[in-house]
């Protein structure tokens, strides 16, 4: 009797194929994911350096005064003050990589936006009547604008707009640990995540923070 050998895979053969293609699965995952993380990153900076230039353009037709996180006095937020200076635009406070933004109005906006602003230092607010005094800070008093920082990356989830070391940046949204900050300068920059999470160099007042009563 003629026998012939049956062409196809071996189980053994099959299952070292999938083991194979699953490998390569995964390195094509990761290496997409990198990609799309480098390419969020550098979306992010852009709309950092744009804030900035907003930032300087309000300091100079407010006596040089920088902008307090919030104004109790017209319910404003930093970004409702720099608004203006970027053509009413509110995508520019959207990192391409903070997947909870959402601008449906002011209210939502001041809950997930993707930057905070660093209110120790830049001034927390005014017309805050449970707290003693205004904080509204001239960008003169810095004696290191290079090394002032101005805003970081926001919290993943209920930002409200600000940084603080107990409330820092999303570690994970580029997935590699960097922060994306902007400095009174005008500069931007990558900090790494542990640098936000510390009072020191970057959340030093310039002078006492008011008191709580």
């Amino acid at each position: 009797m003629d026998r012939r050998k049956q062409s196809g895979f071996t189980l053994v053969e099959l299952l070292v194929c999938v083991a194979v293609i699953g490998i390569l699965s995964s390195i094509l995952i990761a290496v997409i994911g990198a990609v799309r993380g480098k390419s969020q990153l550098t979306g992010s900076i852009s709309n950092v350096r744009n804030i900035g230039g907003a930032t300087q353009m309000y300091a100079q037709e407010h006596a040089n005064n920088i902008p307090v996180w919030h104004n109790y006095n017209t319910g404003q937020y930093w970004w409702q003050l720099l608004r203006p200076y970027l053509d009413g635009e509110t995508k520019v406070f959207h990192s391409p990589a903070h997947v909870h933004f959402n601008d449906t109005d002011d209210t939502t906006l001041a809950q997930t936006i993707s930057y905070g602003w660093n209110y120790v230092v830049m001034g927390r607010h005014m017309g805050d009547t449970s707290r003693e005094g205004d904080h509204v800070l001239s960008q003169f008093i810095f004696s290191d604008p290079a090394k002032t920082l101005v805003l970081t990356d926001g919290p993943a989830m209920d930002c409200w707009g600000y940084i603080a070391p107990d409330h820092p940046a999303d570690p994970n949204r580029y997935g590699d640990n960097q922060v994306v900050s902007l400095f009174l300068d005008g500069h931007v920059d990558t900090l790494d995540y542990a640098e936000v999470t510390t009072e020191e160099p970057y959340f030093v007042p310039v002078r006492a923070m008011p008191a709580s009563n």
